[in-house]
């Protein structure tokens, strides 16, 4: 059984270790293999430990299978290019590849909106890869839709990412 949970600090390596093979295998073929190779867990566990321990406006959810870490989403206020801080902005969510279909991606994704919706957010977006069919049919899914916008973002280690925004309504009153 999987439950869901608020991160904490002390999930911090684990999150590492779960984003760091979740971009493995979501990404497999559309980013560059030796890029994927390069990932450290490590790495990305200590940027989480800062970010959970900073207390920005943001929340972070995990998903648990017994005492494993499976998935997570982030949601937080919205960054510049998604609209600023009155938009909510689903920030990452990723399962590993034995729990994809299983419902757990759609429960995370299910309460990073709901805590959005909770702060009084009308309405979230975010950023997927172009060439992500999988991430844009399972977002489509659940209702989201491309709002027009798009970027090539460089990211600080020179990769290139193509990416289109996304948007929905979260049914809160304006």
């Amino acid at each position: 059984m999987t439950t869901l949970r608020v991160a904490t600090v002390a999930d911090a390596e684990a999150l590492g270790v779960v984003h760091v093979a979740a971009w493995r295998w979501a990404y497999d073929g559309l980013l560059p293999a030796g890029r994927l190779a390069e990932l450290s867990a490590a790495d990305r566990g200590r940027a989480w430990a800062e970010r959970l321990e900073s207390g920005q406006d943001a929340m972070t959810y995990v998903a648990e299978r017994g005492d494993t870490l499976v998935g997570f989403v982030s949601a937080g206020v919205g960054r510049a290019d998604v609209g600023g801080p009155e938009v909510g902005e689903l920030y990452g969510l990723y399962v590993l590849a034995e729990v994809a279909g299983t419902g757990t991606g759609r429960r995370l994704h299910d309460m990073g909106l709901r805590w959005l919706a909770d702060r009084g957010h009308p309405h979230a977006r975010l950023w997927v890869l172009r060439s992500n069919d999988r991430a844009r049919a399972f977002y489509e899914r659940c209702g989201w839709r491309p709002d027009g916008d798009e970027k090539l973002e460089r990211r600080p280690d020179g990769l290139m990412l193509d990416e289109v925004r996304y948007e929905l309504a979260l049914g809160v009153p304006t």
